[in-house]
């Protein structure tokens, strides 16, 4: 069984499943996590390799984590001078830790506080990713049930709130007077200018970029 799925077939096994919720927020299936296996996935994974996670790219972030991990270790050390509850939340720190890093990697800026409504936001993305739909199990009328269920509308909700926000991102990147510009380039820049360079063998168009977005947010949002 392992010799004909890893070996004889393992094209047909080599992409994920087309489910609803992840095709809807993935843009169609445009992201490197959700594209089918093919020519455009291993592009859009070369972009992501040679481009965004390089180890000189990497390297070039490193500042950012120092900034915070030496915040995080102030907030300990002011928290536990001051308090008269000796008991600190390691989980929550270490969570706003990593979630700050991500947002100033990716867009410059950190801006997602627990309770907020973006992080409430993603949240809500980081679920219906996770949730199968009836339409999933039966492509035909399963879209009824998600309907009555209220799946369907709340999906819906969700990605026109994700792509607004979205949307705000790249306007504010985009803008000629942005007001603070980051210390290098975040991963929103690069993408944008790669856009306007045409510098990929495909056109990257706004929904490719959001697309990667939305797989980088999504992975460290609770703690």
């Amino acid at each position: 069984m392992a010799r004909e799925i890893m070996k004889t077939h393992d094209l047909d096994f080599s992409s994920r499943p087309s489910l609803l919720c992840q095709q809807k927020l993935s843009y169609g299936g445009t992201g490197m996590a959700f594209a089918p296996y093919g020519d455009f996935w291993r592009e859009i994974r070369k972009i992501c390799v040679v481009e965004l996670f390089s180890t000189k790219r990497v390297q070039s972030f490193r500042f950012i984590r120092e900034e915070e991990i030496f915040q995080l270790v102030k907030s300990i050390s002011q928290q536990s001078a001051n308090s008269s509850d000796p008991i600190i939340n390691l989980s929550e720190m270490v969570f706003a830790l990593t979630n700050n890093i991500i947002c100033r990697i990716a867009f410059g800026k950190k801006f997602l506080h627990e309770g907020s409504k973006k992080c409430l936001l993603l949240n809500e993305t980081q679920d219906l990713l996770a949730t199968t739909t009836f339409t999933d199990y039966f492509p035909s009328v399963g879209w009824v049930f998600d309907i009555v269920t209220g799946l369907h509308g709340r999906l819906q909700r969700n990605f026109c709130d994700l792509d607004l926000f979205y949307n705000q991102i790249i306007e504010e990147h985009l803008h000629h007077n942005r007001t603070k510009k980051p210390e290098k380039e975040d991963i929103t820049d690069i993408l944008l200018q790669m856009q306007q360079d045409q510098s990929t063998s495909f056109h990257l168009e706004m929904d490719h970029i959001k697309a990667l977005f939305m797989v980088e947010q999504t992975q460290v949002l609770r703690p």
